[in-house]
Formats: structure tokens, sequence, C-alpha cells
């Protein structure tokens, strides 16, 4: 074996940080060596056409039945128009498949009874005149999913509604989707109103009511995560009051969330202006540590204490009952780096660690969003991908998606009515997570190998190979590889390496290995052989 031919980790968005033990950092570490993400779908509005193309953005499941995720953007005609798109490999669509017209909020899809049939949910916008005074309210309505596309719209409530907004969770881990709606108009009580899925779905009479006199009107906002650490989603609600914001937290229980309606809050946090607490309402929940409980991300944005305030879960300190305060903090940035919503999982193949989204300055030296990434012990000081943002915020109504590009890695749409040198004209597009592969460069050429029906399961470039051959994976690949070795074509072995497959890429620098012809063996966690392929070393 010539022992300078190594298999050594492509650290295309780099893995973990040394543990930070709650004290303030220095401000992140610029990273010239950083990937910058792509952008493989775009759509803009029309000059001049007010189009605000971007006002919301919202992540699909499969709808469609192809094992790739959709996703939609909202175009603000009349009381906002979701165009919705099919993702496809190598990029998504874009020409819209289906649209909904007037829709008052984001949908929610997925799974709500026993069928495995998809649900998109929706409220749609009308007008009422009682006393000839106009006054605007929202129906339910529900399309059936499959590969046609959209089935017609069918009302599922006869109730109006003075709606806000809709969520969908399984809170009760029945594998079945429970929809959360939420209304309340002036002068009347809140209702978070909670239908559980399963045999018996329907929204008519809700299973669960929550009522809350006290939000001021559009201040209200609901979030389900894991908390406090029994794997059943909390609820955490955030509204202006007065007296102040704040934040009201329901833990689960044996019979939540059915229980959440005979109670009060479980706790309360009362968001005084420099009462040193550093989270919002809404509050920014993500997965940086890679546990099944949430982490916190605050923000200061003025005065001394200005920064980005990380709570985390693996802390020790229980999320459900620590104070969030300044002091409280496991990890502080103290810059005036920006925070941006949720990114999701972009370099980790298992999903379990999300990566830190923030604004500031680029390898380019311009404005960027600067993707920081998870692991066991929190975020990296340095940030591992980037992308230019000098058109303003190309990210304000952005959202964490599923894989809408085929390769089984996560992807993110960032989108903003504001966009453009024409007045809210507006943008979204997406960027592509997990490792570049050049199928966009006819000057390299790709060699794809088929596993489990997946054509492009494992990709080798180049091949010849001159200086290093590199070794890119699907996301979603069963199994996954964590072994390459090489041999010459009488089996004689002459490198191998382990690899990290949550991280989809390897390269192997050929050395001093002598031209000539090679099979190239990827075996999975036991040993056995996933696939082989013939390498040529000019």
């Amino acid at each position: 074996m010539n022992t300078k031919t190594t298999i050594v980790l492509l650290l295309l968005l780099a893995a973990t940080s040394p543990l930070l033990h709650a004290q303030s950092s220095d401000t992140i570490i610029p990273n010239p060596q950083a990937a910058q993400l792509r952008k493989v779908w775009e759509v803009t509005g029309r000059p001049l056409h007010h189009d605000k193309v971007g006002y919301q953005a919202a992540r699909l499941p499969d709808l469609t039945g192809d094992s790739i995720n959709e996703f939609a953007v909202q175009f603000l005609e009349e009381f906002g128009g979701l165009r919705l798109y099919k993702g496809a490999a190598p990029q998504p669509e874009r020409t819209s498949f289906a649209a909904i017209d007037s829709i008052a909020d984001l949908p929610v899809a997925g799974r709500f009874d026993a069928s495995d049939s998809i649900r998109l949910i929706a409220m749609r916008y009308h007008w009422e005149y009682p006393n000839n005074v106009p006054k605007l309210y929202s129906t339910p309505y529900q399309y059936n999913c499959s590969a046609e596309g959209l089935s017609q719209r069918k009302t599922i409530g006869s109730k109006r509604l003075c709606f806000r907004f809709l969520r969908a969770a399984d809170l009760n881990n029945d594998d079945t989707l429970d929809l959360c709606v939420v209304s309340g108009c002036e002068n009347t009580l809140t209702e978070i109103a909670i239908c559980k899925g399963g045999r018996e779905f329907q929204v008519e009479e809700p299973t669960v009511i929550i009522r809350d006199s006290s939000a001021e009107q559009g201040s209200l906002n609901v979030s389900f995560v894991h908390l406090d650490g029994d794997q059943k989603l909390d609820m955490v609600i955030g509204a202006r009051q007065a007296g102040g914001a704040r934040l009201k937290f329901y833990f689960s229980d044996h019979d939540s969330p059915y229980s959440w309606a005979n109670r009060n809050p479980d706790r309360e946090i009362l968001l005084l202006p420099n009462n040193g607490i550093a989270i919002t309402t809404p509050p920014f929940f993500i997965n940086l540590d890679g546990d099944s409980i949430a982490d916190v991300v605050g923000k200061v944005f003025t005065g001394q204490n200005i920064g980005i305030y990380l709570y985390l879960s693996r802390s020790g300190k229980p999320m459900t009952s620590r104070s969030y305060d300044y002091d409280d903090a496991d990890v502080v940035f103290h810059t005036v780096y920006g925070r941006l919503p949720a990114i999701g999982a972009l370099n980790d193949s298992s999903q379990r660690y999300d990566m830190l989204p923030l604004t500031g300055i680029g390898p380019h030296r311009g404005p960027a969003l600067l993707a920081l990434s998870g692991g066991s012990t929190g975020p990296n000081r340095t940030y591992d991908a980037w992308f230019p943002d000098d058109d303003e915020s190309l990210f304000a109504r952005a959202q964490a998606l599923q894989d809408v590009t085929g390769d089984g890695w996560n992807d993110y749409l960032g989108a903003n009515e504001r966009w453009g040198a024409f007045v809210d004209q507006g943008i979204a597009i997406v960027l592509a997570g997990g490792p570049y592969i050049p199928t966009d460069d006819p000057s390299v050429s790709v060699q794809q190998l088929p596993i489990a029906g997946k054509p492009n399961a494992i990709s080798l470039w180049p091949n010849p190979v001159h200086d290093r051959l590199t070794i890119a994976w699907r996301g979603d690949l069963h199994p996954m590889p964590h072994r390459f070795e090489l041999h010459d074509i009488n089996g004689r072995l002459l490198a191998r390496g382990n690899a990290n497959p949550a991280l989809g890429s390897v390269v192997w620098n050929r050395g001093n290995t002598p031209s000539g012809t090679y099979i190239l063996s990827t075996l999975d966690a036991s040993g056995a052989l996933i696939a082989s392929a013939t390498i040529i070393l000019q």
C-alpha cells in the first residue's frame, strides 16, 4: 500500500465546533474557504406591475407522489394568489403546476386521516355584507393531491372566521396530522382551535379550543416544538398584550393537546424592554445541537448587549424552566449580525443538525447570508456556507425546504416581495443543499452509479483521474457509504479510508499511485459492498 495515498473528507460544509460553555464568544470568524450556496431556481415579478412575488413562501411535502417535495410562493395580487411549484431533478420546475386564489394565509398539507391520501388545506378570503357593511371573512377549503395535481376545491367547514393562520402537527403521536386554526376578530376572543386528525377528522367542531382574550389584534403566534423531552410536542404562544409581550408555554402530558383547554399555561415569560431576556415573540426555535429538544435563538437589536443569544438544550439546563436572560445563554455572538428565518439541515444528510442562518459580510466583502454548521456542542464560530445578498434581503420570507431538487438533500427557499429595481417586483429563489456535483459543467466527466433504483446514487468525477477523485452521494441513500477502498486489477488493496456519511462527499488524493486501471469499492457500516466502479488513472 502506498502510505501517502489516503482518502480524506471533503468538508464541503464543515461539521462540528469546539464546546462553548456559557460564555460570550468573539464575533463570527470570516471563512474565505466557505462554500458558496448554489441558486438552482428563480422567479421574479414583472417590472412596474407590483406583483410582490415572495410575499409569503411555503414548504410543502410531496404532493404528486414522485418522492420529491414541493413548495409554494405567494404573488400578492388581489388578496394574494399562491402558486405551487413541483420539485424535480436536477432543479424544480419553473412553471407552477397549480394555483390557489384569494389565499388568506399559507396552507398546510399532509395526511390528516387514516388513509395515505395527501390533503392541502387552505383558508380563502370572501366578503360578507351584514347590514350593508362589508366584512372580510375566511372559510376552510381542502384539495386532494395526486400526480395529476390538485383536485377541485372543496369546502370543509361552514364557519366564517376572522382568520389568522393555520398550523399542522401530529400532537398526539397517532401518525396523522392535527389541524390548528387560529382565529379572532377585533373585540372578540382569540381562539386556537385544534381539530384531531385520524379516522373522524373534521373542522366543523374542533376537538380542543383554547381561548385568549388578552392578545392584541393580529399579534398572536403559535409554535409546536419539543421542549420537555417526552417526545410529545409542546405548544408555545406568543402575543403582544397589555403590560408587554408574553410567551405562554403549554407542556405536553398524557392527555395533550386535549388537556390544554382545561388549564392555564404551565409557564409565562413577560418580555418587557430591557428586562434582560433575549428571546422575542415569535420565538425562534432551531435544532443546532442534534437532540430531539428544540434550541432557542434570541436577538438583542440595540444597546450594549446587542448580539445573537443561543440557548442550547444539551447544556443541561431544562428548556422548560431556564430564565432565557442574557447570562443564561450558552453561546453569545456579540455582533451586529442579523438573524434570518430557519434554514434547516443543508449539510447533514441525517437532518439532525440545523444550520444557523445569519446576515453579515461574506468572502466577497459584501452583504451575505452566512450559514454556520450545527453540531453536538453547538454552532461553529466560522460560517461554512454563504450566498451574496447585495439586493436588500432575499430571505425576509425564507423557508427551510425538504428536498425539492431530487438529490435527497434539504434545500432553502428565499423570498422577498420588496426586491427589485422596480417597486414591489419581488423575487423567490431556491438554494440547493448537499455537495455540488458538476453535472452542469460539460468539461467535467461525472460518472453516476445506480443503487436501489436511484440512477444518481453515487457520483464520481473526474474519471479518468489526474490528481484527485471526488466521490459524492445522495442525502437519502440507504445504506449510506462508510468506507471506500481502492484495489488494483489483481485485487491488491492500495488505499482505504472512512467517510462521515452525513457530509455527503469525500476526496481521494492520488499521490504517487501509478497510472492504470483500478476498482473503487463503496462499503456500508457493516463492511458490505454497496457499489463498485472502474477508475482510470492517467
